[in-house]
């Protein structure tokens, strides 16, 4: 990947002014998930943005149906967006991420558990970049040139 999330992204650079709201969108979904039906007045705003334009989205329940009821179809609706593959290949390869999972209470002295938990992990993130990469070869404009500007 050539970039990291930050600057390089948010500040121009090859990403379209669309595609630099749909990378704050979906980050807000991954921070703010336990707080989507609040009325906090950012996330209502953002939804009020995203039912304007339907080249946006901030669907909770994709990152929410990941994290409380896992299945592989879960898996794959959250891999099927560019930028959600993004985010969890920028996971996969933070060491901040690698410590807070080897911090874990049910990982402490079960090296079996650690392994396979990290070559998941891996094998994940081997999945999200063919994602990104199959993603931008999209027929959608928008979608296509997010997942470019990622790669």
């Amino acid at each position: 990947m050539r970039q990291q999330f930050g600057k390089e992204i948010l500040d121009g650079g090859s990403l379209s002014a669309l595609g630099r709201q749909q990378l704050v969108n979906s980050l807000m979904m991954f921070v703010f998930a336990h707080r989507h039906t609040k009325d906090d007045k950012f996330l209502e705003e953002t939804k009020a943005q995203v039912s304007k334009n339907c080249q946006l989205y901030a669907d909770f329940d994709l990152i929410r149906n990941v994290m409380y009821k896992y299945s592989k179809r879960a898996q794959e609706e959250l891999f099927s967006r560019p930028a959600e593959c993004y985010f969890f290949v920028m996971f996969a390869l933070s060491e901040d991420a690698r410590a807070f999972v080897l911090a874990k209470d049910d990982m402490q002295s079960n090296q079996e558990k650690i392994e396979r938990v990290f070559r998941e992990i891996e094998d994940l993130k081997e999945e999200a970049l063919r994602n990104i990469q199959v993603h931008s070869k999209e027929s959608r404009p928008a979608v296509a040139q997010l997942a470019s500007a990622l790669l």
